[in-house]
């Protein structure tokens, strides 16, 4: 999972190049800020996956389903290869 996280993590920085990584105590993963949108996504590593978690993911529009939930605000995608950390996807929801 370490390695995908890794991944992840470099997906979320070549995808957003204006994000900066936070540690927010309690979250038990880090989270991505923008300058102009704020906390937008949280990475939070399991046993056997890696959720990415878009904080306003309900607004995203997702033509491919690549997100996950039905709740009011929240969506997330859960990684558990890395072939599924692929970069167009995720540059689709940027």
């Amino acid at each position: 999972m370490q390695e995908l996280a890794a991944r992840l993590r470099s997906l979320v920085r070549e995808t957003v190049p204006d994000a900066t990584e936070i540690a927010y105590p309690g979250w038990h993963g880090p989270g991505f800020r923008h300058p102009k949108w704020g906390c937008f996504c949280g990475m939070f590593p399991r046993e056997d996956s890696v959720r990415l978690l878009f904080e306003n993911g309900a607004t995203i529009l997702d033509p491919d389903g690549t997100l996950e939930g039905c709740g009011n605000q929240t969506r997330d995608v859960h990684i558990r290869r890395r072939e599924d950390a692929r970069v167009r996807p995720f540059k689709r929801l940027a």
